[in-house]
């Protein structure tokens, strides 16, 4: 005849068997844990014993700053990764710029010293803002957009705008870095310094944000990685049209374009900064900044607005 074992009270012997029984088990053991088991008594001089510990670090990591810090590390490490945007820094940020600087002729007269100072910087700033700073910005949120990486981060307890400002910080970061390298150091070999430094700084600034707003839009009509090659070509040529080293050689038509844009309006200001304004740009420095800022609150929005976070297939 069969035997039957018994089952101890409160097992689940009987009610199923292999992985079902084993995770039925395991709730069980972990209710019965959770229910029974005491608190640590509280060391001396802290809170009396059987009262819950105080979560000390949870605050800490839920925090917004904590999420973002989190994240721009992450991104970081990403960018440091990436060869070609390694090669990018050294060649458009420091080469180039330095390349400009050694070529012109600043001369004893104070104007012209002022003239190189902004050719230099403006140079430094176009370049370094479109193809580090954008074209990081718009392949990495491309690319984690397709692999569905924004879309979990949604999921969690980041917030869009903790989630795009860590998207910007790697480019960004190297842009400020070498626009205060460069702007000390052309003011040291050359003996000029800026006419008005509250203008280079504005304009530093609002190009960090004109570009990455950009970006995100691109992105947005951006399928995959490959086509960023494509899309980011308008803004391209945008940017560069914005130049001032040569902007009193266009047309009439190009240059009120070249100056109402976003990008112009950053140039403008570097030049004003300077002390090196010329035919073709703004009037004063303060017009500039005024149609800078209200170009910053619109592709700001649109970015925010227009932002895609999943993929196009």
């Amino acid at each position: 005849m069969p035997t039957c074992n018994r089952a101890a009270p409160g097992s689940f012997v009987g009610q199923g068997s292999g992985a079902g029984s084993r995770n039925l088990i395991r709730k069980h053991l972990r209710r019965k844990t959770v229910k029974t088991m005491p608190y640590d008594p509280a060391p001396a001089g802290t809170a009396a014993a059987g009262t819950a510990p105080a979560p000390i670090s949870a605050g800490r990591k839920n925090s917004a700053a904590g999420r973002f810090r989190s994240l721009a590390r992450a991104e970081w490490l990403q960018f440091r990764r990436n060869r070609v945007m390694i090669f990018l820094l050294l060649t458009t940020c420091i080469g180039l710029p330095v390349f400009v600087f050694t070529q012109l002729n600043g001369g004893a007269d104070p104007a012209t010293r002022a003239v190189r100072n902004a050719a230099t910087f403006d140079v430094m700033l176009i370049l370094a803002g479109v193809n580090v700073l954008f074209y990081s910005i718009l392949s990495m949120a491309t690319t984690r957009r397709d692999e569905g990486v924004l879309k979990r981060l949604r999921t969690g307890e980041a917030r869009d705008v903790e989630i795009l400002a860590a998207l910007c910080t790697p480019g960004a970061t190297i842009v400020v870095g070498v626009a205060l390298a460069l702007g000390v150091g052309c003011a040291v070999v050359s003996g000029q310094t800026p006419a008005n430094a509250l203008f280079l700084v504005a304009g530093t600034l609002g190009f960090i944000v004109v570009a990455g707003s950009l970006a995100l839009l691109t992105s947005a009509v951006t399928k995959n990685a490959e086509a960023s090659q494509v899309t980011s070509l308008p803004v391209y040529l945008l940017a560069i049209g914005s130049m001032g080293v040569y902007r009193g050689m266009l047309p009439e038509w190009a240059q009120d374009l070249a100056k109402n844009n976003p990008f112009g309006n950053c140039v403008d200001l570097v030049y004003h900064g300077w002390g090196a304004a010329s035919e073709g740009m703004s009037a004063g420095g303060w017009e500039a900044l005024i149609k800078l800022a209200v170009w910053c609150m619109i592709l700001g929005v649109a970015a925010r607005y227009y932002m895609r976070w999943e993929t196009h297939r």
